[in-house]
């Protein structure tokens, strides 16, 4: 009978934790508006990336303003992605065509792809989006 009973527990603790990750990438910050603060491109060379040719694709990370860096240590494997994707990803492309308007040109039709170790491939300090369809070297980064 108590096998049962913490079987139950732990399922139940599993599920709980389960839907609180779920609730927080689907959900978290999608009742409020989201505006661009800023937008900072560099031009990185093949050295910067270490050559390796799935680094060979434009970047985007996503600040948030006036988040602590233990904020940011604690929420790096809970952001929302799917509402950057749905709603910041697009303003930042067009935040790019006044300033940039080559590197608007070619990332307009881009997808972009979550990646938990976006800049880095040995762990999940920085995660980001990277643009499948397009090559380049550009590192883009966003202010909310």
């Amino acid at each position: 009978m108590k096998a049962r009973k913490n079987f139950w527990a732990f399922l139940f603790f599993y599920l709980k934790r389960k839907s609180y990750i779920y609730i927080l990438n689907n959900n978290y910050m999608a009742d409020q508006v989201i505006t661009i603060k800023e937008v900072q491109v560099k031009i990185e060379t093949p050295t910067q990336r270490r050559g390796e040719k799935y680094r060979m694709n434009p970047k985007l990370y996503i600040t948030i303003e006036n988040e602590s860096i233990l904020e940011n240590l604690q929420n790096r494997r809970a952001r929302p992605h799917k509402t950057y994707k749905d709603e910041v990803v697009p303003q930042v492309i067009a935040a790019l065509e006044k300033d940039h308007p080559e590197l608007y040109r070619k990332l307009r039709n881009a997808k972009w792809g979550w990646r938990q170790d976006c800049g880095c491939s040995v762990c999940p300090c920085s995660p980001g989006f990277v643009a499948t369809e397009v090559t380049g070297l550009e590192t883009i980064w966003a202010t909310i």
